[in-house]
């Protein structure tokens, strides 16, 4: 690159930082009369606008994928659930109304308390042994007419199951659990109770 080609390229990097493609463009041109005796200008005026078009195309890269992000994080604004104190309370009675089988509700267990701990911890709210806090939620928040099958034993028992693991992990086992039912049932109430948490109006 000659010194002008230089001292061309330079300006190019200084209106573009500037003022941008359009700016530079314009300045690009009004140089033409002024340079036009140069040898060298018409190829330093090809590479000058050159730069200008891969700056402007970056740039639209870029604001595309800006509002791909803006898109993406609004969509997981939307998807994220409501974990307020009255939406969990709203869902856990919704919950404790839906059926397992006709004429026989779904959460009727101690245990199935365990399933929206499991949920709760996956959203985290309480750490994977934060038996004391979750009891203590429950005690403080949830109307005693839902947490009449609570049980604080219950829940921390759940670090003896299979339902110890994340809720997206939970597989049938049959060395831990004879019956496939039960784990059918719970993995439906925590599957339910996240539906619920994410339902939106």
């Amino acid at each position: 690159m000659t010194a002008f080609q230089q001292m061309v390229a330079e300006m190019v990097d200084y209106y573009l930082a500037n003022g941008g493609a359009d700016v530079t463009r314009a300045e690009i041109r009004n140089l033409a009369p002024i340079f036009s005796f140069k040898n060298d200008w018409p190829q330093a005026y090809r590479w000058a606008m050159a730069r200008v078009d891969a700056f402007e195309k970056a740039e639209r890269r870029r604001a595309e994928e800006r509002e791909l992000q803006r898109m993406d994080n609004m969509m997981k604004t939307m998807m994220k659930p409501d974990l307020s104190d009255d939406n969990i309370c709203r869902c856990l009675e919704r919950l404790m109304k839906e059926e397992w089988k006709p004429g026989e509700r779904l959460f009727n267990k101690q245990t199935h308390w365990q399933a929206v701990f499991r949920i709760m911890s996956d959203a985290g709210l309480f750490a994977d042994d934060d038996f004391d806090g979750f009891d203590s939620w429950v005690k403080r928040t949830i109307p005693s007419e839902l947490r009449r099958l609570y049980s604080k034993q219950s829940v921390k028992n759940i670090s003896q199951t299979l339902f110890c693991k994340p809720f997206r992990q939970w597989k049938y086992d049959s060395t831990l659990m004879k019956k496939r039912d039960p784990f059918d049932r719970m993995k439906r109430i925590a599957e339910r109770f996240e539906q619920l948490l994410n339902e939106r109006g």
